[in-house]
């Protein structure tokens, strides 16, 4: 994690700003389909790449889970081509607070 770490913080910022709930997901909770939807929501909606975002939970939470690059990968593919639905899922962004991303969100991110 300590190589990674730069890399995050030059697009998220310190991570002492992230949100409680994210570093928790992160290095305490036993992940679940939920915790690493709402990593991979705040890693996408503040520019983070797939492949960032995964190197970022699989670094940092060496619990066994089915998956988690699947369950990042499916979020990620379905906020990328979701211009045409309403999807909204509540995510921290780093300059602004929280927010909830929309499909005008998800345009401007693309």
């Amino acid at each position: 994690m300590t190589l990674l770490l730069p890399r995050f913080e030059a697009v998220l910022g310190p991570s002492e700003r992230w949100p409680r709930t994210v570093l928790d997901q992160l290095f305490n909770d036993p992940p679940t389909e939920t915790s690493v939807r709402d990593v991979a929501a705040f890693c996408y909606s503040n520019g983070v790449t797939y492949n960032l975002a995964f190197q970022l939970f699989d670094a940092c939470n060496t619990m066994i889970m089915v998956s988690p690059q699947k369950v990042i990968c499916t979020w990620y593919c379905t906020w990328q081509t979701a211009a045409h639905k309403n999807p909204s899922v509540k995510y921290y962004d780093v300059r602004r607070g929280p927010r909830c991303m929309r499909s005008q969100t998800l345009n401007r991110l693309n």
